[in-house]
């Protein structure tokens, strides 16, 4: 099982958020180690190691949504697949490695949330500074941005 989730976690550290959808990575470890293992099983192994992996769940509503009209539900269901929110994302959550403070010691402090919060503010600056205004991802990364910023305010209440 170990050869598996190492090879996940190889996976995801190569993607450029560092996270896949929960069946696209399980296909993708298991062709690649030739290792038969059920996606539950997988999603189970995935689960019991929180300091390797981060299990997002998808968008609630889509389980919801059985209640709904047969049409409305294909449809919202439909929108929701085409968008990548079915499925679980699962994030590679590696152990990240605070700044250096004043006195140069990386190690002197632990990380803090503010540490985490400034680095995503950072990348996701670049990434819209990178990014032609008229793009999606333009739109895609002043969202995320509001977003950190909603984050943050809950935080700091």
């Amino acid at each position: 099982m170990n050869s598996v989730l190492e090879h996940a976690a190889r996976v995801l550290d190569h993607q450029p958020t560092r996270s896949m959808e929960a069946g696209s990575l399980h296909r993708r470890t298991v062709r690649e180690t030739g290792v038969e293992l059920g996606f539950p099983a997988f999603m189970t192994a995935v689960r019991e190691r929180p300091d390797h992996f981060a299990v997002i769940p998808p968008d609630p509503v889509v389980g919801a949504s059985a209640a709904w009209d047969s049409r409305h539900r294909s449809l919202y269901q439909a929108a929701m697949e085409a968008a990548g929110l079915t499925q679980p994302l699962i994030v590679l959550a590696g152990r990240c490695m605070p700044h250096d403070d004043e006195t140069g010691d990386a190690a002197a402090r632990p990380i803090t949330p503010a540490d985490v919060f400034g680095d995503v503010h950072d990348a996701l600056t670049h990434l819209l500074h990178a990014a032609d205004p008229d793009e999606a991802l333009y739109a895609a990364v002043t969202r995320a941005l509001e977003e950190l910023h909603a984050a943050r305010r809950l935080l700091n209440t």
